[in-house]
């Protein structure tokens, strides 16, 4: 029985206990119960060793994750109280036999602690519990001896081949100890309702009298760990079945007989003297044969304990042959494992003195070591004595006098297939105890598998986070450059971004957008926030566009004009991914539009007397002319001479508008600041890193970054590579125009380029082209014979080709969505500053009219008061 606590179901508590990572988590009280994870492992060693259920127990003593076959779970169950978990707290391992608290059935409970660090000497955070019914421990005793009975510490009868003596008690109990027995629920209710019976003898007799017949005593002590003490296995032999009837018949017939009676009587004693020492010997027997197998119980748990300690495949092969060395005397020995390809090939993990020449790799089915691999079925394979047999195996040309082939299976799955080469033939217990030992080897390769499955995703999960942590401040940089506000949501609505100057905007921080819709944003009206809401979900599921006009108000309190603009986006399966919002102030233009608005009414009634103003101005000059040649002062004023600054506009520098040129079409160059657009650029490049640039229709580069080598010192250099350029560029436009907001085209010089239109009032004015890059490992052929047509510098050429990236095709829509999206951005923008420099212009020219009217009001006003001053002077000189 002490085999229990150093069997393989322990040893592989052990190992979740010493190695998962999960397993540990679940003991802080950290990740999510029951996930598909932690119970494959948990079902995975239940199923190899036949436990009925396996679960974890937290530090707090709630348990967290468990699998059961009967599929009711334990998960939640409090079981602080139990011995098992207070020895697991205490870093020890421990068997507890016990009634089950959900099952209410007799369980032997398994238990490792789980460990905060990798070494037995650190902290206990929980334990990893195995659960087996006893019904299994009741049949290992069945045939053992005549009676066997196993009692706990307290000397309750918990297991044996005497049902009805089971729930029985050594001796009676004392009040104290039952009260102690129904408090501590090991039994569960088995002595709530009644008193306990006890057994009809004494234990600690060497023999006994049951029911008529007397039994040969044995006792052993079994070490579980129980706080409250050993276990007692208990084993009874009657005496009286080895005397015959017919011996009986033959003292009572002499009876008359007194030497047949002495020597019958002798005869008689001597026989049962016998019979009692055979019955002897195989207690004894069966005790020594409990002890070697406790002993390789021991070996084996050892060893379980050593290859957990195994961090790689590699070490984990050589730590078991080296164990199999020690164990079954294993000469020479090779570990093959299957590999993950499931290509049917296995890798040599490991070998024990042998040549170099071993194979790396064999085939299932290749060689008498495929053979056992492919039919999952161990082989033993004598020598002759002399030696003269060589096994062509994995092994090479050796002289064994034995040969062990196996399989590493677990739960029927092949992993893999062993071969080792013994100094003698293999008896039937370590045939048994090499079979064990490969199972072990089985659930470590196992574990030591998921372990590095679970290191390299947790690698790339890590250099996941790294790079989109990167991509995230990048993005954040770029949009927060921009001096316009901002935002996008993903595809739930919710907010996931903003710019800076969205939060200053409205007085906001950015993280406390993040995550919101535009239902829960308070500084917005509430009566516009559903129309916002909706509008959004309508972008985002059709991936679509809009504009319109809106009065926005701001953190301080006043409302302003804004172009409200918004632009949906989908990812690379097609599904939607959200959109990117952005509004410009449009404040001054809408001002300026009421005033004109204003003014028209006046503007109307100055036109009707405008010309003849000027006209009458014009005669004035004449006259003044005419005067000035008679040697006469002029009559007429005809300057303004007080100040109209009332009526001078200085225009913004802002708004400018140097672009309608006559007869040239409206050009990019004349909206955007190339400069600033070149620095928003290039921050992009350095990130992503390709380059980009904006090419206008005519072919004209505005502004790049990045470029490759290849583009610059080579392809554009050479007047018909160059040509070659031009024409991809302008084939990639063409696509654009067609009204695709992103398009992707391998350029007749061998790289890609992807691109994304800038329209602006519906007329395509540019592309931002990026590139150039590869999207897969570059044809050095291709491109080594392109050095030859064109005259390049092979060496010098293929290098700069190798220079250049090799993007993942599946990023080029998230980046060129981007793009997509604020090239959009930058479309809203010169429309807005292109309207704001309209009505600039308007106001410039009111007030160049403006003046011109006052002017002419003047002029009336002074004829007026030269007509009613003119009679008074004529009077006056006719006076004189």
């Amino acid at each position: 029985m002490s085999q229990t606590l150093n069997g393989n179901l322990m040893g592989s508590v052990s190992v979740l206990g010493l190695l998962d990572e999960e397993i540990k988590a679940e003991g802080l009280g950290g990740g999510t119960p029951n996930t598909s994870s932690i119970l494959a492992k948990l079902e995975s060693v239940a199923k190899a060793y036949d436990a009925d259920g396996i679960f974890v127990v937290g530090q707090d003593g709630f348990i967290r994750s468990s699998w059961d076959s009967s599929g009711k779970p334990s998960t939640g169950l409090n079981v602080k109280f139990r011995p098992y978990y207070q020895m697991a707290m205490q870093r020890k391992e421990n068997v507890y036999a016990a009634v089950s608290l959900a099952r209410g059935d007799r369980s032997l409970y398994f238990t490792a602690p789980v460990l905060a660090d990798k070494n037995r000497d650190g902290v206990s955070i929980g334990g990893v519990v195995a659960r087996t019914n006893l019904v299994k421990i009741d049949a290992l005793l069945k045939d053992k001896a005549d009676v066997t009975l196993l009692l706990s510490p307290q000397g309750v009868v918990f297991a044996g081949n005497r049902s009805e003596w089971i729930g029985f008690m050594q001796e009676p109990p004392t009040s104290e100890l039952l009260t102690a027995i129904r408090e501590l629920k090991q039994f569960g209710a088995m002595f709530d309702k009644r008193e306990p019976q006890s057994l009809p003898f004494s234990i600690d007799d060497d023999k006994v009298h049951v029911d008529g017949r007397r039994y040969a005593v044995a006792r052993a002590q079994v070490g579980w760990n129980d706080p409250f003490g050993d276990w007692t296995l208990v084993m009874m032999e009657d005496l009286t079945r080895t005397v015959s009837g017919r011996d009986s018949l033959s003292i009572g017939a002499g009876a008359g007989i007194v030497v047949g009676i002495l020597l019958l009587t002798l005869v008689n004693m001597m026989r049962s003297r016998h019979a009692q020492h055979l019955s002897a010997e195989q207690v004894a027997a069966f005790a020594r044969a409990q002890q070697r197998s406790a002993e390789r119980k021991a070996q084996l748990a050892g060893t379980a304990l050593r290859l957990q300690q195994a961090s790689s495949i590699p070490d984990l092969a050589a730590a078991f042959l080296t164990e199999s060395h020690h164990l079954t005397g294993t000469l020479q020995g090779l570990v093959y494992v299957l590999t993950n390809d499931h290509d049917g090939l296995m890798c040599l993990a490991a070998g024990y003195a042998v040549d170099t020449g071993i194979p790396s790799e064999i085939s299932l089915g290749e060689g008498l070591l495929g053979e056992v691999a492919l039919t999952r079925v161990m082989r033993v394979i004598p020598t002759p004595p002399d030696g003269i047999w060589t096994i062509g195996s994995g092994l090479g040309n050796t002289r064994p006098r034995a040969v062990i082939l196996a399989p590493i299976l677990l739960n029927e799955s092949l992993l893999g297939v062993v071969e080792v080469a013994l100094l003698s033939p293999p008896d039937d217990e370590t045939t048994r105890q090499f079979e064990e030992l490969v199972g072990i080897l089985a659930l470590n390769l196992e574990l030591v598998r998921r372990h590095e499955h679970i290191e390299e995703r947790l690698q790339v999960t890590s250099a996941a986070e790294a790079a989109k942590s990167e991509q995230l401040a990048f993005q954040q940089v770029l949009i927060d450059s921009i001096p316009y506000p901002v935002f996008f949501l993903e595809e739930d609505t919710r907010i996931v971004g903003a710019n800076k100057a969205y939060a200053d905007t409205f007085g906001v921080r950015i993280d406390q957008l993040v995550g919101r819709k535009m239902t829960d944003l308070e500084f917005l009206n509430p009566a516009d926030r559903a129309a916002y809401q909706s509008e959004n979900e309508a972008i985002i599921t059709a991936a679509g566009r809009t504009q319109r006009e809106l009065r926005i108000a701001h953190a301080d309190g006043s409302v302003h004009d804004a172009l409200y603009f918004l632009s949906g986006f989908r990812r690379p399966d097609g599904s939607p991914g959200g959109l990117v919002g952005t509004f410009v102030d449009i404040t001054q233009m809408k001002d300026a539009e009421r005033e004109l608005a204003r003014l028209s009414d006046a503007d109307r009634f100055a036109h009707l007397a405008r010309g003849r103003e000027i006209r009458i101005l014009e005669l004035k000059r004449e006259v003044n002319a005419l005067a000035d040649e008679m040697g006469r002062s002029p009559p007429y004023v005809t300057e303004l001479v007080e100040a109209v600054g009332d009526h001078e506009i200085e225009p913004h520098p802002d708004y400018e508008a140097n672009f309608n040129v006559p007869g040239r079409s409206l050009q990019l160059a004349d909206l955007v600041d190339l400069d600033a657009f070149q620095e928003l650029f290039s921050n992009f490049c350095d990130v992503v890193g390709v380059s980009a640039a904006i090419i206008d229709l005519q072919a004209n580069i505005l502004a790049s970054s990045r470029w490759q080598p290849a583009c610059t010192d080579f392809h554009r250099v050479n007047p018909d590579s160059c040509a070659r350029c031009i024409e991809s560029d302008t084939e990639l436009a063409l696509k654009l125009k067609e009204g695709e907001d992103f398009t992707i085209y391998r350029c007749k010089n061998g790289l890609t380029d992807c691109a994304s239109p800038i329209i602006v009032e519906g007329q395509h004015l540019a592309n931002v082209f990026i590139g150039q890059f590869h999207v897969g490992p570059p044809d050095m052929d291709f491109f080594r014979n392109q050095a030859k047509q064109f005259g390049y510098d092979q060496d010098q050429y293929l290098k700069a080709v190798a220079a250049a990236p090799v993007m993942d095709e599946a990023r080029l829509p998230i980046i060129l969505g981007f793009l997509s999206g604020f090239a959009g951005l930058i479309s809203t923008m010169s429309l807005a500053r292109h309207r704001a420099a309209a009505a600039q212009q308007a106001l410039t020219r009111q007030a160049v009219l403006l003046r011109q009217e006052r002017l002419a009001a003047m002029s009336l006003a002074e004829d007026a008061t030269r007509v009613h001053q003119a009679p008074s002077r004529h009077e006056g000189e006719t006076q004189r």
